[in-house]
């Protein structure tokens, strides 16, 4: 049951980011510790799952050409691997999740 909560909880974080954007990820992530049952795992779950959208997201742009051309440009920013660059903005998107449910109040 938790895993298809959290398999859900990705597509829903990779359709809002896609069509709203990445501040959809706190949105969506506060109300998922919000809906019931609650755990002591909402964090954890709520992050696990904006990790998986978020790759799922990025996956899809990486098949893009001018991905090529946006990792050249990063690269010259940043001494580091585009992989790097992809891990940090999956990062990003867990920890964004993970504060948002971890800040609603649990009764």
């Amino acid at each position: 049951m938790t895993l298809l909560r959290i398999l859900l909880l990705a597509v829903a974080m990779a359709g809002g980011t896609w069509v709203f954007g990445w501040w959809m990820v706190p949105a969506l992530g506060a109300l998922y510790a919000l809906v019931p049952p609650r755990g002591t795992h909402v964090a954890r779950d709520a992050a696990l799952g904006a990790a998986i959208g978020w790759s799922a997201l990025l996956s899809m742009q990486v098949a893009h050409p001018a991905f090529d051309r946006l990792s050249i440009a990063l690269s010259g920013l940043f001494p580091v691997p585009v992989w790097a660059l992809l891990l940090v903005a999956v990062g990003f998107a867990a920890i964004l999740a993970s504060a948002a449910a971890a800040l609603v109040p649990q009764r």
